[in-house]
């Protein structure tokens, strides 16, 4: 959800610490939170890491926290390289693996 904050903060981090957003340390920021901020205005993006859990013929292969959407990175993640004639299912229906 987009939020807009107001902040003398120089960089990302304070920024964030002054809007009173909590991270987790698994959540993916850009620009870095280390990074500065400009003094026309910055948008800064947060992809809150979730838990995921990738099953194969049944059994669950990894479980972890993740910040990746797509079935491809979630995928790579996991150690997994789909094969040609492997299906892949999102919450029980196929999707591609670009798909988000």
């Amino acid at each position: 959800m987009p939020a807009l904050v107001e902040t003398r903060a120089l960089t990302v981090g304070w920024a964030l610490h002054d809007a009173g957003i909590a991270l987790n340390e698994l959540d993916a920021i850009s620009p870095a939170l280390d990074g500065r901020l400009p003094w026309n205005g910055a948008r800064i993006e947060i992809q809150r890491a979730r838990p995921v859990t990738v099953w194969r013929d049944g059994a669950t292969l990894k479980s972890w926290w993740t910040p990746q959407r797509t079935p491809a990175r979630l995928l790579a993640e996991a150690g997994v390289t789909p094969g040609s004639t492997g299906q892949v299912l999102w919450n029980g229906a196929p999707v591609a693996l670009n798909q988000a």
